[in-house]
Order: structure tokens, then sequence, then C-alpha cells
């Protein structure tokens, strides 16, 4: 999955450049949210695989989420990834 989704932003990005075309897509980077201590080490063994592929990725503590996103509720929130991109259609929040 990480490869495809790696794919398809090498491959939006590419569309418009050679079509001169705008595709409308942008990369903004993407958070995913743990609510708990289990998801959040599934999470880390994620954000390792995808470093493996050459995905920028940090983990972030829950003011680091407030801080990027300030109307989120994050008072059950125990962290989360920020995958970063430099140029993705729309910020995705996921949680679990």
């Amino acid at each position: 999955m990480t490869r495809l989704a790696k794919y398809s932003q090498e491959l939006y990005q590419k569309l418009e450049e050679e079509t001169g075309l705008s595709t409308g897509f942008k990369r903004n980077g993407s958070i995913t949210v743990a609510l708990n201590n289990e998801r959040m080490e599934e999470l880390r063994r994620s954000a390792a695989m995808a470093r493996a592929f050459g995905v920028e990725i940090e983990e972030i503590t829950p003011n680091q989420i407030l801080d990027r996103y300030p109307k989120l509720k994050i008072d059950d929130t125990v962290g989360g990834l920020w995958a970063l991109f430099k140029r993705s259609y729309r910020t995705r929040i996921y949680t679990m």
C-alpha cells in the first residue's frame, strides 16, 4: 500500500507537469491519530515500513496534532504520525 500511495502521488504530479493541465493535486501531508497505546505501537511499525519506502514521516504528540488542526478534539488522543509531503489532493485524518 505504501508503494502504491507513493506511486499515485508521483503520477498525479507528473501528469500536471507533462500535460500543463491542473489536476487539482496538492501535497499537504497527512496525519494518522492513535486513540490508545496499542494503536500507537501499530503506527510506529507502519512508520518504520513507510520510511523503508522513502516516505518522510514523524511521530507527533497530541499537542503537535492540535497545532496542525486547532479544531480537533485531542483529549483522548495518545499521539500520531505526520507524513510529510513537499508538494495530496487533500489532508486526510484517520482515527482508530
